[in-house]
This record gives structure tokens, sequence and C-alpha cells, in this order.
């Protein structure tokens, strides 16, 4: 997983997470990993590189 970095934007324009781009409403990406953006909710936790877990809403 790696970070979308300010050179990346500015070569290919602002990329979109792939899973609110389904569910909407559309949301900045902030990580690449295996060929897919997403953002910092939808980031898959199994990096090395997370700081974080991924946060769970229970309904």
């Amino acid at each position: 997983m790696k970070r979308i970095t300010k050179d990346m934007v500015k070569a290919g324009g602002w990329r979109y997470c792939c899973v609110c781009r389904k569910q909407g409403p559309r949301v900045k990406a902030h990580w690449e990993h295996e060929g897919r953006e997403y953002c910092d909710e939808h980031k898959p936790s199994g990096s090395s590189n997370a700081t974080h877990s991924t946060r769970e809403v229970r309904l």
C-alpha cells in the first residue's frame, strides 16, 4: 500500500475512493493498494503501513 502524493495528483488529477464512488458520496483517495484507490476510512487494514485499523460501523 502506498500513499497518493501531490506529484501523483499533479500528473493524473485527483483520484477518488473506489468504495465511496460506488456507494456515494465521492471522497478523495489518499491510499493506493493493488491498483485500487481508497480513502482513510476504507483503507485495507492488512497492510504493514497501517497506522490504525479501519473503523467498524455497526447498525
